[in-house]
């Protein structure tokens, strides 16, 4: 289970008792009207509304920009573009968090404090680890680490250091992240911030338990424990609980983590944190579990998935739903327990199915920002050469065949190692792919093995028949997945799209009274996520007819005209509303592939008219 890493974004406040201050700046507003003082208290409400009300904060932060504009405080709109970034981000909308740290940057150094430039650096460096481009966020940590020591700041240096461990440890390098932790520790200690303190305390015991150290872990947690009842930090002291709880479960010492665990859970009522309230349910009902308390187990279990719904947590529905299924199982209930294995089977395939697409648009995106880098030197290097050529005008001749010869050398070695990015994304690609495969068929195994377990044991013939036939059509399914799956990534293959569209079509057909009418043209030139996306969107246009059109005809065309790749799936069945909010995850499926394929997807349809999906690509 997973344990909490402290990661910060570092708002720009005071550090008063907050609900004091929060009325004290109110009064401030309403006593001092439209001067900097007011300004000052709309930057330090907005960052105190990081832990209240994130919307409300935005729009303290947004009236604290105007107000500083409006008087030329530059320093006060540095702050308040500063907390506005911290909160978009904390919303989840790190587009917008990046512009308004930019905005921030710019004027802070228009400030020229070096500590304030400092601190919007660090926070760029949080932000660049959310989106994991550790690489630039460890360039920004020392950027803000050198900042911080022209201001004198020990407390943002050991920020600084702070941010570096918890880049290596998202990364899985632990003993650089310890190494770093630590030099932050003893500088936190120098400035008093007792929060800090635990909460570096809690990170290195999250690395020793990663490590298999679990003494050390139980160590650490409790000391973090004890810095948090220090600093009064009723946020952090459920989730340090939470994590001695695990690491105890670990330790196969299941009476320490239910202790643990039912601390953590009363904290987390207290200060009405559902997020940690369903992950301290989840500690406890892994405990009951293991002890054999079902009905305890069941209980927790059933309130963390109740929460994790209604936050739409995907992660914490699934350990939820996977602590259903067994604890059911253990308790003989195997119908129960198949239930809870599907609904489990159905967020592993759509955990699975963001990851892996969040691991494609990352790869995307580092291939091209290497791209740019690559153009960016090669611009660098001819512009060098250009200016070299202007002073020395006797040497024209030499100079201009060495600017061809390092202008086609440069190009060349661009050209080959696009390739080479190539290969090795495709590769990666591959290989996400295959741990994909082995999720799901082992997800869908373990369905069909309670499934058969459910066909043992029930007695009404009729419903045993009915059970039969669902799990048929399950292996069928894991089968077809398998095939699907090994097809997509074979490159000998390339150029069997149309084969492949034919036997699944011919396949979904067979033994329906649906007509299907096929002209498909092999189509060329298409890589691995091309080929990919267009049989998706043709699997999903063909599904959806089959099941929900009611039609008695079925057409699919595919072509390649000239530059030009033509699908068109048709039906003749009853038609529907394309723009109705009531349909379903099949046909954004299709137009968020098309997206990704830069292609123009048409959905022709209405009431008792029929529907025709029509999909244009152009590959180059």
């Amino acid at each position: 289970m997973k344990t909490f890493l402290l990661l910060f974004l570092i708002p720009f406040t005071s550090a008063y008792s907050q609900t004091h201050l929060m009325d004290s700046l109110q009064n401030v507003i309403r006593k001092n009207g439209e001067d900097t003082n007011a300004v000052i208290a709309y930057r330090a409400l907005a960052g105190l509304s990081i832990n209240t009300d994130l919307e409300k904060g935005i729009l303290y932060a947004k009236k604290g920009v105007e107000l500083g504009k409006k008087l030329g405080f530059d320093k006060g709109v540095a702050g308040c573009y500063l907390n506005m970034s911290s909160l978009f981000s904390s919303l989840g909308k790190q587009d917008s968090a990046f512009i308004y740290n930019d905005l921030a940057i710019q004027y802070a150094k228009k400030v020229g404090e070096p500590g304030r430039v400092g601190l919007v650096y660090l926070n760029r460096a949080d932000l660049m680890m959310k989106v994991e481009r550790f690489k630039e966020a460890l360039i920004f940590c020392d950027s803000g680490r050198v900042y911080a020591e022209k201001a004198g700041r020990e407390d943002l240096i050991a920020r600084a250091y702070a941010n570096v461990g918890n880049i290596y440890y998202l990364q899985n390098n632990y003993r650089d992240s310890q190494g770093y932790y630590e030099k932050a520790f003893p500088l936190f200690q120098k400035t008093g911030h007792v929060r800090m303190l635990g909460i570096i305390k809690n990170n290195i015991g999250n690395v020793h338990k990663h490590l298999g150290q679990y003494e050390l872990a139980v160590k650490d947690f409790k000391e973090a424990l004890k810095h948090a009842e220090d600093a009064q930090d009723k946020i952090s002291l459920p989730m340090y609980y939470s994590n001695l709880s695990d690491v105890y479960a670990e330790m196969k010492n299941w009476k320490e983590a239910e202790k643990n665990g039912d601390i953590s859970l009363k904290y987390a009522r207290s200060t009405n944190n559902n997020h940690q309230i369903a992950f301290s349910q989840l500690l406890l009902s892994k405990v009951y579990l293991n002890t054999h308390r079902y009905e305890q187990s069941l209980k927790a279990a059933t309130e963390a998935l109740a929460i994790s719904e209604a936050d739409g947590n995907l992660d914490q529905q699934e350990s939820a739903t996977q602590l259903l299924s067994d604890t059911y199982h253990k308790m003989g209930r195997i119908e129960d327990a198949y239930v809870f294995a599907l609904k489990n089977k159905t967020l592993n395939d759509s955990l699975n199915k963001s990851r892996f697409e969040a691991d494609v648009a990352k790869l995307q995106t580092e291939y091209e920002t290497q791209q740019k880098e690559s153009q960016i030197l090669l611009l660098e290097k001819e512009n060098q050469l250009h200016q070299q050529k202007l002073k020395k005008n006797q040497l024209i001749i030499i100079g201009s065949v060495l600017l061809s010869l390092m202008a086609l050398a440069s190009i060349g070695l661009l050209i080959s190692r696009n390739k080479a990015r190539q290969r090795t994304r495709e590769l990666e690609i591959r290989t996400t792919l295959a741990s994909d495969l082995h999720d799901e068929v082992g997800s869908s195994l373990s369905s069909i093995f309670l499934l058969s377990q459910v066909i043992k044991n029930q007695q009404n013939q009729d419903r045993k028949e009915e059970l039969f036939e669902t799990l048929t059509r399950n292996v069928k399914e894991t089968v077809d997945q398998v095939r699907d799956m090994v097809w997509m990534v074979k490159p000998d293959e390339e150029s069997q799209l149309a084969q492949r569209m034919e036997r699944f079509a011919y396949d979904i057909c067979n033994g329906l009274e649906m007509e299907l009418d096929l002209k498909l043209e092999e189509v060329q030139d298409l890589n691995m996520e091309q080929r990919r996306n267009i049989y998706l969107i043709f699997k999903e246009a063909v599904n959806n007819a089959v099941k929900y059109s009611g039609g008695s005809l079925l057409q699919v065309l595919l072509k390649q005209s000239g530059h030009s790749i033509i699908l068109q799936v048709s039906d003749n069945g009853k038609g529907f509303d394309p723009n109705s909010p009531k349909n379903g995850n099949g046909l954004r499926n299709m137009r968020r592939r098309a997206e990704e394929l830069q292609a123009k997807l048409d959905i022709h349809s209405s009431p008792g008219q029929g529907t025709m999906i029509h999909l244009e690509y152009h590959p180059n």
